[in-house]
């Protein structure tokens, strides 16, 4: 039974309403969580509750089949909010929230402390922002990411010839494990080294390091199962070769600035799976037609096996306030 599976009869009635197969409809939530009991989000959602803070938890939904744990700032049965009939997850409605309470009551925060799941964070960056991506004619199966080959054969091409490519760009990091199946170029710039990367012909270039006048090219790249893939020297810059449809991407910057264990806080819009980094990047790029919105920047958990891409609304300069450290979130 429902009431059963997530023992009721141990919340406080006079303090929780409790809405079986139900979820919250029209609403953003600020915190997410997997891997979660459901009395584990109750107390989570209890420990939100200082009125000084930037998020009181007004409510909660838990989902039992994929044990995600979603905090609210508002009520569900408030509108324009309201509850709707959602099979496998519970709705939960704290009663005794200090109604003074300065809640945001439409943001959205991402998953922290939840074990060892680093965040990267990426800016999909382009000279007039989001909004002037061109997605032409083609179909939306067009568009899905391109496959890869990471074969180190002389002169094997990475992309397509109607691709273009673009870098995840992480400065003052390099690679933890020095990759061997290198090429060293002379360059002064970022943007030579992108571009030396799409023209040699030696190898598959996939990824560069750029350190002062150098750029180490490379036939492999980074992991990207934690930080510790990557260690911290000052003056580097680590980038990653990925290849987009030109449809997609034209409108796109060379250079998507990328941040390690960083968040920004409260403006997700929409979480979706992402087996790789490529993939989240896809995904932003992708929103304004599935989703209806702008993704300005995304977050990836690789360490989680779903609902790890989560699409900004903004991004680290519209709203710096609120980007911080993944432990801060």
């Amino acid at each position: 039974m429902i009431e059963a599976r997530i023992h009721p009869l141990l919340l406080d009635h006079k303090s929780w309403r409790f809405e079986p197969q139900t979820a919250i409809a029209n609403a953003i939530m600020f915190e997410r969580t997997t891997g979660f009991t459901c009395e584990e989000c109750v107390r989570k959602c209890l420990h939100f509750q200082d009125p000084n803070s930037e998020w009181v938890c007004r409510s909660l939904t838990f989902d039992h089949h994929w044990k995600i744990c979603d905090l609210f700032a508002v009520n569900g049965t408030n509108p324009p909010h309201f509850l709707t009939e959602y099979l496998d997850r519970d709705y939960l409605e704290y009663l005794q929230v200090n109604p003074s309470s300065d809640v945001h009551l439409t943001q959205y925060s991402t998953v922290s402390g939840a074990g060892n799941k680093e965040p990267i964070y990426l800016t999909a960056s382009q000279n007039t922002e989001i909004t002037e991506t061109k997605y032409g004619s083609d179909s939306f199966s067009d568009y899905q990411l391109v496959h890869q080959k990471l074969a180190n054969k002389s002169g094997e091409k990475l992309c397509r010839n109607e691709d273009v490519t673009r870098y995840a760009m992480i400065s003052n990091y390099e690679r933890l494990n020095s990759a061997t199946d290198v090429h060293f170029v002379k360059s002064e710039s970022l943007e030579e080294c992108a571009r030396a990367c799409d023209q040699d012909e030696m190898f598959t270039c996939t990824s560069v390091i750029h350190r002062t006048k150098e750029c180490e090219l490379s036939v492999s790249r980074a992991t990207h199962k934690s930080s510790d893939d990557f260690i911290f020297k000052e003056n580097s810059t680590y980038l990653e070769k990925f290849c987009f449809s030109a449809s997609l991407a034209e409108a796109t910057e060379k250079l998507w600035p990328t941040i390690l264990d960083h968040i920004l806080v409260g403006h997700v819009m929409e979480v979706v799976d992402a087996d790789s980094l490529i993939e989240c990047m896809t995904a932003c790029l992708q929103a304004e037609q599935r989703f209806s919105f702008m993704c300005r920047s995304a977050m990836w958990y690789p360490n989680d096996k779903d609902q790890n891409c989560l699409l900004n609304t903004e991004n680290r300069e519209t709203h710096p306030n609120v980007f911080v450290a993944e432990d801060q979130g």
